[in-house]
């Protein structure tokens, strides 16, 4: 049986909408090998990147004869803190950053977004907690988290967790953020906060699936980082069986990314609980496979950093996942937003990458240039 599960804020997802995104048909004549020697060495230069960016994005396999594209970075929005920690995290697990990447520029740039969310401002102004989270965790796999100085998250603890609004009710996928925040910063949550989740989670036998992904998941991690494993598996008598039984029923209710992102959890309990569960078979996220080597949201939709990282951390994945397009996404100190693209967006993003345009200079006119040299057709 199915069971319909909704997506909570413990592991926050890119709002994007779902579904067949637009097709969109590009014609690379004058990137291709015969023409190319024809061109200027920085026409070459560019051509050529935009048809490895354009080749990785597409995924011809979902629309038959057209070629259909996934989300491509833009140089005229604006960085964004969510692509920028997720994609900090992706290059942090193959060892390698994008060489445009400037990690001092882009660890100012997070401590930057860090105080932005602490004054409920920015990208994450109704969920300062995931914003506050996201930098941390960013500036962790930077080596920067030592420019964080105290305790960030003081202003949202409220009654016996933490919320998105000082003083307000709090919940438990907000303190789950909180507490994972806390852990990289190597800080415990008051003592009343870890009572109070000890207790839940020992009196809550016979949980529905979506309590268990909503609720005892979350809680269970918020355990797992500030207390032993030998003390959590005190705390939940017979977790190594509980553990592999929601494994299995997650396995079984059909791939989405709120299920990867509760397997992850379950594995990130389990591994500090001293606990064994099943691996999450590879051709289970078959229908996430999303257009330049993500996995997406649900299947059909757009490629997702977060779930792609995640896809990456439970071994379906391999750590080289998605890096054509995801580094593709760099600016100097972070990745841009992304998304659909168009043939002023490729070009653009080409010519950043070639090191042939300072992003200050991305203008329709330089979008119009590059369409004339790239595709040999009148802007």
């Amino acid at each position: 049986m199915h069971v319909q599960l909704r997506a909570t804020t413990v592991l926050r997802f890119r709002s994007l909408a779902a579904g067949i995104v637009g097709l969109l048909t590009l014609s690379l004549v004058g990137c291709s090998p015969q023409t190319a020697p024809a061109l200027s060495d920085f026409a070459s230069h560019v051509c050529a990147n935009l048809l490895r960016v354009a080749t990785a994005a597409a995924d011809p396999t979902r629309t038959g004869d057209r070629t259909q594209y996934g989300n491509a970075p833009n140089l005229l929005q604006a960085d964004s803190l969510y692509e920028t920690s997720w994609g900090v995290r992706l290059s942090a697990l193959r060892h390698r950053y994008p060489h445009t990447l400037n990690k001092r520029a882009t660890e100012k740039w997070l401590l930057d977004e860090l105080a932005l969310a602490v004054s409920r401002q920015g990208e994450f102004a109704s969920a300062p907690v995931g914003g506050i989270r996201d930098s941390i965790e960013a500036l962790v796999a930077l080596g920067g988290v030592g420019k964080v100085h105290g305790n960030p998250f003081a202003a949202f603890q409220s009654k016996w967790g933490y919320s998105n609004v000082p003083d307000g009710e709090p919940d438990v996928s907000t303190t789950a953020m909180a507490t994972q925040g806390l852990s990289a910063l190597k800080l415990r949550p008051p003592t009343g906060v870890v009572a109070h989740f000890t207790a839940a989670v020992a009196a809550a036998p016979n949980a529905t699936l979506s309590d268990v992904v909503n609720t005892e998941i979350p809680a269970l991690q918020i355990l797992s980082r500030v207390e032993s494993g030998a003390a959590v598996r005190r705390a939940v008598p017979g977790l190594e069986p509980e553990l592999n039984r929601w494994n299995s029923a997650l396995l079984r209710n059909g791939a989405g990314g709120v299920q990867l992102s509760a397997l992850w959890a379950i594995r990130d309990v389990a591994l500090h609980a001293g606990i064994q569960v099943a691996p999450v078979p590879r051709k289970w996220a078959v229908e996430l496979a999303a257009p330049g080597g993500f996995l997406a949201l649900s299947p059909g939709g757009q490629g997702d950093p977060q779930v792609t990282y995640l896809g990456v951390k439970l071994g379906i994945l391999p750590a080289s996942a998605a890096m054509p397009v995801l580094d593709s996404g760099v600016s100097r100190s972070g990745w841009l937003i992304a998304s659909k693209p168009t043939l002023d967006s490729l070009y653009d993003i080409s010519a950043l990458h070639a090191r042939a345009i300072p992003r200050s200079m991305v203008t329709a006119r330089s979008s119009a240039a590059g369409r004339h040299v790239c595709w040999q057709k009148t802007p």
